[in-house]
């Protein structure tokens, strides 16, 4: 189960006319002449996965911002894969479908930079909403948006309230960390079929509006996906959830593989109390509400 919300990862791309070197620009910039001297890797691997230089006479600049920072769980670095391919493709003139984008986003991620990521983010980038997502063994993604009444939907996104940490990991090492114990020990398979039947319930209680039910399943989720790995959480932030649950949190969890970035807590009761409970631990609310578009071109200039 997974949504979209509206915190975006920004990708222009532009011609260089009499320049003979590629620019890049996000947290540095680089200038170089050939693809393959490119030192980002996911705009190096997208541009040789698109052949852009045998594509186009001329060099290109991409330039990226970003409404969150990378490495605090809510999927921005395959936002930024899925939005970067959707740019290069537009820049083109390919017509591509939402699942091509996804799909070349995971090869990218998976099968090129060999990174231990699922395929969640990046079909939520670019697909948006509110969905269930079914991966078989053979990695085929099937999406089916939930059937959300417009009240269910409002209520959810007012009660479900995310709070910035102020630290952020690399999901690899954590991600690498859990699957380590499953290959070990099948005790740590159990947790996560157990945490599959949550999916399954929390789909079942947001469909049928029994809200309070989807914020008990948070809670038991949190409670098992803290036994996938010492990794996923630690003192801090285990004695942040044990307040939060005190002071009228149903439950919640790190979102994203754990370890660091924004706790989701689901709240049904004063959220200005809570708000001012939360602050004094450190945490920062970040408002935002569902997207339900997906990635998309916000102007061509082509």
């Amino acid at each position: 189960m997974s949504s979209a919300i509206d915190k975006y990862v920004y990708v222009t791309v532009a011609e260089r006319r009499m320049h003979d070197e590629f620019r890049i620009k996000y947290s540095i910039t680089e200038d170089v002449k050939k693809v393959e001297d490119i030192k980002h890797t996911r705009i190096r691997e997208a541009l040789k996965l698109l052949d852009v230089d045998e594509k186009v006479d001329d060099k290109i600049e991409i330039t990226t911002m970003a409404d969150v920072p990378a490495g605090t769980g809510l999927g921005s670095s395959s936002s930024f894969m899925v939005s970067l391919l959707l740019a290069l493709h537009t820049f083109l003139g390919d017509q591509v479908s939402i699942r091509t984008l996804a799909e070349e986003a995971c090869h990218i991620e998976q099968d090129v930079l060999k990174e231990p990521l699922g395929k969640q983010d990046q079909y939520m980038a670019a697909y948006g909403g509110i969905n269930q997502m079914s991966i078989d063994t053979h990695q085929r993604v099937t999406i089916s948006p939930l059937d959300l009444k417009q009240e269910n939907l409002k209520n959810m996104q007012q009660n479900t309230l995310l709070y910035y940490t102020g630290s952020t990991r690399h999901s690899g090492d954590v991600l690498n960390a859990q699957k380590k114990n499953a290959n070990r020990d099948s005790v740590y398979l159990d947790y996560y079929d157990e945490i599959k039947a949550l999916g399954r319930e929390v789909k079942k209680a947001l469909e049928s509006g029994n809200l309070h039910r989807f914020g008990e399943c948070l809670n038991l989720h949190w409670m098992l996906k803290r036994r996938t790995s010492r990794s996923v959480s630690n003192p801090d932030f285990d004695r942040i959830y044990d307040h939060a649950i005190r002071r009228g949190a149903l439950g919640g969890k790190i979102v994203g593989a754990g370890g660091g970035g924004f706790f989701v807590f689901y709240v049904d009761g004063n959220k200005d109390t809570f708000h001012r409970e939360m602050s004094g631990l450190g945490l920062r609310h970040m408002p935002y509400s569902f997207d339900l578009d997906g990635a998309r071109v916000i102007f061509c200039g082509r």
